[in-house]
């Protein structure tokens, strides 16, 4: 119900709308930065001098990896999902306003 009535308030109100996907733009970015960050992360062997081993320093950014690629694709997830309910909305709520507009056939 929660994403129903944002999306109804996002087909509604367009500067809303624009804010909700910037936040979102910016989230989606933000996941896939960490992804290229992590993979970096991954190519560079760890110094002696942090104490780490070249195993553990691969199973930390493998994980943080996988970590990362389920945000950045569950934020596009949400993205496109908020996108696609509200041009629903917007498509009936012009389609009800054709239906009032239309005059009454005896």
């Amino acid at each position: 119900m929660v994403a129903h009535r944002q999306a109804f308030r996002c087909a509604t109100d367009q500067p809303y709308y624009a804010s909700r996907l910037a936040l979102l733009f910016c989230a989606n970015l933000l996941g896939i930065a960490a992804v290229i960050f992590a993979a970096v992360a991954a190519l560079v062997e760890p110094n002696g001098a942090l104490g780490i081993s070249a195993e553990r320093w691969a199973t930390w950014t493998g994980v943080a990896m996988l970590i990362f690629v389920a945000f950045a694709i569950r934020t596009i997830v949400r993205t496109v999902r908020l996108a696609r309910k509200v041009l629903d909305i917007r498509r009936r709520l012009r389609a009800v306003e054709s239906r009032k507009r239309a005059p009454v056939r005896a």
